[in-house]
């Protein structure tokens, strides 16, 4: 256990121990509104994973005795930075959030994703993820199967990385159920493809690891629909 051996008092946090959290509305793209002690807090950060560092914050402020109309305050005007959880509107959607990943990270964004209530098409880029070491080629293949599984309209995966489980999936799957897949390790191929492939009324998903520089892509999906 992480708390054993530790001479403080344990404070912990999360849906079912931050003091006065009273349950949370998905707002989808608009965030979610956050009710805590008797306050609706709207808290324009998307998905779980956000709302969890949400409860966190609630949980330290509250320690510290800051008024909670200030904490509402304080999460009401919390933007995302740039490349984490950025949503960019215009005829295609974007979700940006490539500054970083992990295979907890684009699990999570690939959940929220999935469930995202949306009109049009989802397209997921999804690049490599760096640093991981031995459990690098394990993880590529775990996350590539909950997307393919995820029923996001089109993946597209970018990275030697994900390259290298093509066949794995392939031989798992079969062919034809990785119609709505692609694979590219060339950016300039991806960057063609992206740029051909996008219509008014997509939305379209960036997650990768900090070094893959998916914000390249950020240009020709803006200049991809007239």
């Amino acid at each position: 256990i992480i708390t054993e051996g530790i001479d403080a008092r344990i404070v912990s946090f999360g849906p079912k121990t931050t003091k006065g959290f009273e349950g949370v509305e998905d707002l989808g793209l608009d965030g979610q509104i956050i009710h805590w002690e008797g306050l609706q807090i709207h808290f324009r950060l998307i998905g779980y994973h956000n709302l969890l560092n949400a409860l966190a914050a609630i949980s330290v402020a509250t320690e510290l005795g800051v008024e909670r109309i200030k904490i509402k305050d304080a999460l009401e005007n919390a933007e995302p930075l740039f490349g984490r959880s950025q949503v960019i509107r215009d005829d295609v959607t974007i979700l940006l959030d490539c500054y970083n990943a992990n295979p907890d990270s684009l699990s999570s964004v690939i959940s929220f994703f999935e469930d995202l209530r949306w009109s049009g098409r989802k397209i997921a880029v999804i690049g490599s993820m760096y640093e991981l070491g031995e459990l690098s080629r394990e993880s590529h293949l775990q996350v590539a199967r909950l997307a393919i599984e995820s029923g996001i309209d089109i993946v597209l995966f970018f990275g030697d990385e994900f390259v290298s489980v093509k066949e794995l999936l392939e031989e798992s799957f079969g062919e034809d159920s990785l119609k709505s897949c692609e694979w590219y390790n060339n950016f300039e191929k991806l960057e063609r493809r992206v740029g051909s492939l996008l219509k008014s009324g997509d939305i379209v998903l960036l997650k990768a690891s900090r070094g893959v520089e998916l914000e390249r892509l950020l240009p020709v999906i803006e200049k991809s629909v007239v």
